[in-house]
């Protein structure tokens, strides 16, 4: 098993040294065209932007990483949202869930009380 990177540089050789066409070169090696065409993208430098969104994440603890591209915007810097979530997530900022506040479970009932065996059944708020 030969890893793309060195068909790809076999099938460079092939093509300068022996005259051949990518093509031709490609079947010989046994490699897919597509594979050897293919140029990674690199991505842009994006220290600036993820201090940008470090500083405005600690600024704004509250903040989730929509908002932070909002904010973004409002300064004129044009992100795409998918950009500042990776950012976000590699950074790996997270706003911390509230607690739900706690609810009645219901009305107050009234409750019967016995105030001794076999005896009459007394009504007693609970409260």
């Amino acid at each position: 098993m030969v890893a793309p990177q060195a068909k790809k540089k076999c099938i460079e050789a092939r093509v300068s040294d022996h005259g051949l066409t990518q093509r031709q070169a490609c079947k010989l090696v046994g490699a897919c065209r597509g594979t050897v065409r293919y140029t990674a993208c690199v991505r842009a430098d994006e220290e600036e932007l993820r201090a940008k969104i470090l500083k405005i994440a600690h600024e704004r603890r509250r903040f989730g990483y929509r908002r932070i591209q909002m904010v973004l915007e409002r300064d004129g810097l044009i992100v795409n949202h998918k950009k500042v979530f990776r950012i976000y997530q590699d950074l790996q900022i997270k706003v911390r869930r509230r607690s739900a506040r706690k609810k009645t479970l219901g009305t107050r009932k009234e409750v019967l009380k016995l105030k001794a065996p076999n005896g009459v059944l007394v009504l007693r708020l609970c409260g």
